[in-house]
């Protein structure tokens, strides 16, 4: 429950050193008789109180019993638009925490067989980081488009093993170019006459799976339908 998924990983990963930088900017700068300049280490932001136990995961003792609690919508995308990044990843984490205390109110109200106070809270969380993640990717990919001029980056292509099997190759980042690289220009990107044959014998092999994939469906679906006559089977 504490883990962060790593999808959200993946989309917050970018905005993390805009915040350091942020946060950097932020520091005072202490001039000494010598005439040295020292910069004082920035405190980190966080966005909930320091607590060493697991409160974090409980609801306050002033809503705790009650059935209904009082709160608010989902945040919109275009609400999410006009904010920066640092907000957003503060954001993030103050809806990640309150995902986790509403998912544990909901794990114990099952245990206790109670009702759980408020479950539409948790849907309208779940939104929000949606939402959150959704403005990411557009800006993910108005990065990507002014980097690379592709949405997704740099394609891939498709390329053959020495044994003659297609693979697909995600495109990389490289020191060299590729079109200089002499280590890359001795990779064999091809094949040889003599694995036609096992070629032949392996594409035999897949294509027979198939079929015997097929008529194993085919035959399940003839006793479902001998056995539940009534019963719409495709």
């Amino acid at each position: 429950m504490l883990k962060l998924v790593s999808k959200g990983q993946q989309l917050l990963e970018h905005i993390r050193w805009s915040a350091f930088v942020r946060l950097k900017e932020k520091s005072l700068t202490v001039s000494h008789k010598n005439g040295n300049r020292l910069l004082a280490p920035a405190t980190n932001y966080h966005t909930s109180v320091r607590r060493c136990g697991l409160e974090m995961f409980f609801e306050e003792e002033d809503k705790r019993g009650e059935r209904v609690i009082k709160h608010g919508r989902a945040w919109y995308a275009e609400e999410l638009r006009q904010k920066d990044n640092v907000d957003l990843h503060k954001l993030w984490y103050v809806l990640l925490i309150e995902r986790n205390l509403l998912l544990t109110l909901e794990e114990e109200s099952d245990r206790l067989e109670k009702h759980m106070p408020s479950p539409e809270r948790l849907e309208k969380v779940e939104e929000s980081m949606k939402n959150l993640e959704e403005v990411l990717k557009e800006r993910d990919t108005a990065v990507k488009l002014l980097d690379t001029g592709y949405e997704k980056g740099v394609p891939g292509r498709w390329i053959n093993s020495p044994l003659g099997y297609k693979r697909y190759s995600p495109a990389k980042e490289y020191y060299v170019p590729f079109h200089v690289n002499k280590r890359m220009a001795r990779k064999r990107h091809y094949y040889e006459p003599w694995t036609q044959t096992y070629r032949k014998i392996f594409l035999e092999q897949v294509v027979r799976e198939k079929k015997k994939a097929f008529t194993r469906e085919r035959h399940r679906i003839r006793k479902l339908k001998k056995r539940f006559p009534d019963a719409e089977i495709d």
